[in-house]
């Protein structure tokens, strides 16, 4: 059982509090200076207890409650807080789990969440700067970018050889620590989003490609490419399978893993009947 300890804040201490906004697995949320105003329009100074981690090594961080301590410095007041001891990790457990302002998003949850596939998503962000972006409020302006809830795709398919909609991801992040069973499966999982990574090195990385180079990589026994096959792999007209409109989506993919798995030397697998047509 967790201790908690209610405690008054006065406004410089409200100051000191923390956001875990780190580059290296951050958790929490930015609040864009119009949002933070609006909250303090419509809530006045009535605000309600924020909730916060105080960790071992000192400093205390805001759990729950990040756009409630800005509301608070905003009008220069103080505030109630609920204290309790914690680790980094147990912060990350406690954010998702007593959230409660905006729902939160699937960006957000791969920060915060200790299932394997988000930590496998933050080992990535880290590990290569500039080429897996760890997606926050806006798009990146530099090319040859993977999203986060790109990557969390592409290294899903990779582990279990599995395309799911972006929709249903937040579920497939939770259930990766029933699906990733064993080492292999997070080095599998790592290939597949290298792979890419290399495919595409300096492009702008659209899902589909992305898509199609992770189910090669399956099929190819979930390992890194060889150079030679990167460089067969770059050299597809890729851009000639993209058409522009939501119409012809199903098609572009199937035009681009087709590409993508003749240019391997493996078989073209073949096509799902949907439901309506097998009827």
């Amino acid at each position: 059982m967790r201790e908690y300890k209610l405690v008054w804040l006065e406004p410089d201490a409200v100051r000191e509090l923390r956001l875990d906004l780190s580059a290296d697995g951050g958790y929490q949320r930015e609040r864009s200076s119009l949002e933070i105003k609006r909250a303090a329009a419509m809530g006045g100074d009535d605000i309600p207890p924020i909730l916060l981690g105080e960790r071992p090594v000192g400093g205390r961080y805001v759990i729950d409650g990040g756009l409630r301590q800005a509301v608070a410095l905003e009008l220069g007041v103080g505030l109630w807080a609920c204290i309790v001891k914690t680790t980094r990790e147990e912060e990350r457990t406690l954010f998702l789990r007593w959230n409660c302002g905006r729902p939160v998003s699937l960006s957000e949850k791969l920060r915060a969440s200790t299932a394997p596939l988000a930590a496998l998503v933050r080992s990535l962000a880290m590990s290569h700067k500039g080429k897996v972006w760890f997606l926050r409020h806006s798009s990146p302006r530099d090319n040859g970018v993977m999203k986060a809830d790109l990557v969390a795709r592409v290294a899903h398919i990779g582990a279990v050889g599995e395309n799911v909609p972006p929709g249903q991801m937040m579920t497939i992040v939770d259930r990766s620590t029933e699906t990733f069973r064993s080492p292999a499966d997070y080095r599998n999982a790592t290939a597949a989003v290298l792979n890419v990574l290399d495919v595409f090195e300096n492009q702008t990385i659209h899902s589909e490609k992305a898509i199609a180079v992770a189910e090669a990589t399956y099929a190819n026994g979930h390992r890194r490419f060889r150079e030679a096959e990167v460089r067969k792999l770059r050299a597809l007209p890729w851009k000639n399978a993209l058409r522009p409109g939501e119409a012809r989506l199903n098609w572009s993919l199937k035009a681009l893993r087709a590409m993508a798995f003749r240019a391997l030397g493996l078989p073209v697998p073949a096509e799902k009947q949907s439901k309506k047509k097998a009827a």
